[in-house]
């Protein structure tokens, strides 16, 4: 105390500055209420003249007291607002590394999508190039078919004509001509009584014409001969396959037992004809050659009460 007046204490140092980021006003503002009340105080003090001085004192020990408490409330809040901007801090951080991962993965995913992409361009341009030679294959396919169209020529009717006509039409237009002997007694030997394919089939160059040629009978082979195959029957039929080895010189032995007409033909395994080996009327026996090789079987064509009998043999 100096000349009857109350000094007060030296006021506390200054609060550290505000950390970095901080609101600039809330330090100074609640540090400043409490030096503008002993600020007031003070100046009070002065112009009383020292009234009622330990009143005063009272007062302002008070007050420096709020003060001092508003100071300490002053560093709690700032310590409260300092762990906020580090949680705020750390949450930004994740945020951070969160979003790199999610960047990482879009990159990621876009390296894909681009090679993706290559790959579709690739493919693309193999669909095109396959587009093309598929173009190309076609164009040439046409060709073909035209070809063969031009090629093509419809075989032409010979039965009745002879076997030297026939002969003829085949190395005309470069067909393959089989002549198949055929036990007739109807026509004249030589004569074609069948034909295969019909008449008005187109025939391309190498194909097989087939002709069926009268021949007179041929005696009936030994009973000794080796059989390959046997069958009887009464009336028409259709036999099993017959198999006839290539290589191997076959003959038909035939017999009807009744009157009429009889005929004997081979057919493949899509049931066309492919010759006439017997064409006889009333009771007859004989055989004829079988120059085929493969599977196939014999039609028999006669009237319902006739018996007959067939047998393949292989000659030696």
């Amino acid at each position: 105390m100096t000349g009857g007046y109350h000094v007060p204490p030296e006021e506390p140092e200054d609060l550290e500055p505000e950390a970095e980021g901080r609101p600039a006003w809330l330090v100074p503002l609640l540090a400043g209420t409490g030096a503008l009340v002993a600020g007031v105080l003070l100046g009070w003090l002065v112009w009383s003249g020292g009234d009622d001085a330990s009143d005063l004192e009272a007062d302002l020990d008070r007050l420096t007291s709020e003060n001092a408490e508003l100071r300490a409330e002053v560093d709690s809040l700032t310590a409260d607002l300092e762990a906020l901007e580090a949680d705020g801090s750390g949450r930004v951080d994740e945020l951070t590394a969160e979003n790199e991962e999610l960047s990482a993965q879009v990159d990621s995913l876009t390296g894909e999508v681009d090679s993706l992409t290559t790959d579709n361009e690739g493919l693309t341009e193999q669909i095109a190039d396959l587009e093309a030679e598929n173009t190309q294959l076609r164009e040439r396919i046409d060709q073909i078919l035209t070809d063969i169209d031009e090629a093509m020529v419809a075989a032409p009717n010979v039965v009745g004509g002879s076997s030297e006509d026939a002969a003829s039409v085949a190395e005309e237009n470069g067909w393959l001509l089989v002549q198949i002997p055929s036990a007739t007694d109807q026509v004249e030997a030589g004569t074609v009584v069948a034909q295969t394919p019909p008449s008005g089939t187109a025939m391309l160059t190498g194909s097989a014409l087939v002709v069926s040629v009268a021949a007179e009978p041929d005696p009936p082979p030994e009973p000794d001969a080796e059989t390959v195959f046997e069958t009887d029957g009464t009336g028409p039929a259709t036999t099993d396959a017959v198999e006839l080895a290539g290589g191997t010189r076959h003959v038909l032995a035939y017999s009807f037992a009744g009157e009429g007409n009889h005929t004997v033909t081979v057919i493949d395994a899509e049931d066309t004809v492919v010759a006439v080996l017997v064409d006889v009327n009333g009771p007859a026996e004989g055989a004829t050659g079988l120059p085929l090789a493969g599977s196939y079987r014999l039609q028999v064509d006669t009237d319902d009460a006739v018996e007959w009998s067939l047998r393949v043999v292989a000659l030696p």
